[in-house]
């Protein structure tokens, strides 16, 4: 949310767009996190990472699937998340008053998001397998669709990000016209995509 707010306070449209971009991308996360978090726990009755470990060994489908979730909660390029990130560190990065709280953004978001999701993925997948853990079920192909289509979502997003900027950018415009009376170009937009 901290992102979102950032994005919002450049008052400018690379900064606008990359928050609503973020908003997005959080949706679809919070559904595939939140839906790999309840099949492990209808599989396992807990949550508690101390409990956990080694999961990845009898749960592959759903040990990939939170690897690549975790990597998209760090901004990993490829997936949307990334794209918004980005995107509000540029628009940001224009604001002269905005400069230090950008740093501390790209600081957070890249070495304190990356370590807590790092030893979360460590902590539940990997290590030790506990012998309770041994009759665990991977997921049935019709489980695996819901997770698949939020993992679509946001790898199809995050490389091809103009089929959701396009959308967003008529009315981020409108709303940086209202905040700031001025009208910018969408080519600051269409930069930051080509990168």
């Amino acid at each position: 949310m901290g992102m979102i707010f950032l994005g919002i306070a450049s008052l400018n449209l690379i900064g606008v767009t990359g928050a609503v971009v973020i908003m997005v991308a959080h949706g679809f996360l919070a559904a595939l996190t939140f839906g790999l978090s309840g099949y492990i726990y209808n599989q396992t009755g807990t949550l508690e990472m101390s409990e956990l470990g080694g999961l990845a060994k009898k749960l592959r489908f759903i040990g990939v699937a939170f690897v690549m979730a975790a990597m998209a909660g760090c901004g990993l390029p490829g997936f949307l998340n990334f794209v918004g990130e980005a995107t509000v560190f540029f628009g940001a990065w224009t604001q002269p008053t905005l400069r230090v709280v950008t740093v501390f953004a790209v600081w957070g978001a890249l070495i304190i998001g990356a370590v807590y999701m790092l030893r979360a993925v460590r902590a539940s997948m990997h290590g030790e397998m506990n012998e309770k853990w041994a009759t665990l079920l991977d997921a049935n192909p019709w489980r695996k669709l819901p997770f698949l289509v939020l993992l679509a979502s946001l790898l199809v997003f995050g490389f091809f990000p103009k089929l959701l900027t396009e959308k967003i950018t008529p009315v981020t415009e409108q709303i940086v016209k209202l905040a700031t009376g001025k009208v910018e170009t969408p080519t600051a937009v269409a930069v930051v995509e080509s990168k």
